[in-house]
């Protein structure tokens, strides 16, 4: 049984690994050529990006403190693909730069919780090879999704990349919802 839940917990890991990524990886392009976004305030972007990060972890780990540890993924990754849909709403810079944070702050608010989940579900002799296995999900879907977004942007325009993110969490969350707190 811990082994399926394992496989769920990766296969989740692997659909929003695949999502982020299929937008992270053109970010720079996007806020280039949509955004007409300079060279400093395309590192400024990466740079708030990160400062979103700090934050978001810290709460991440109370809330899953205080909620149980899948209703914080569900409720921060839920928040993820709206949020993606409203990257390409953004009508500047700052509104793109705001929006952004918001989502990838939301994402890595799950970190903690997924982290302890996968605990939960294994034999604390088996934590390395458990952490193995969904880190080997988290870099497929890190590997699957920049060349999915690269496509779609190069066959269907600019926006389509952060409309399949979305898709590609929201297919997630059913895997999420099977999974048990051990």
């Amino acid at each position: 049984e811990a082994m399926c839940l394992l496989l769920l917990l990766t296969v989740y890991q692997l659909l929003v690994a695949a999502g982020i990524g299929t937008t992270y990886s053109l970010l720079s392009i996007y806020l280039s050529e949509i955004l007409m976004a300079d060279n400093l305030h395309i590192g400024l972007f990466f740079s708030l990006v990160g400062v979103s990060i700090f934050g978001s972890q810290l709460f991440g780990a109370w809330a899953s403190s205080r909620l149980s540890l899948k209703k914080t993924m569900g409720l921060c990754l839920a928040t993820v693909p709206p949020l993606s849909v409203a990257c390409t709403l953004a009508p500047s810079y700052e509104w793109f730069t705001v929006t952004y944070m918001a989502l990838y702050g939301a994402y890595s608010m799950t970190w903690p919780a997924s982290v302890t989940i996968l605990m939960s579900l294994v034999d604390r002799t088996r934590w390395g090879l458990a952490t193995g296995i969904r880190q080997t999900g988290v870099r497929l879907g890190f590997t699957i999704g920049p060349t999915l977004g690269g496509l779609l942007w190069e066959t269907y325009g600019c926006k389509t990349p952060f409309y399949a993110s979305a898709a590609l969490i929201t297919l997630s969350i059913p895997f999420l919802i099977a999974l048990r707190e051990g």
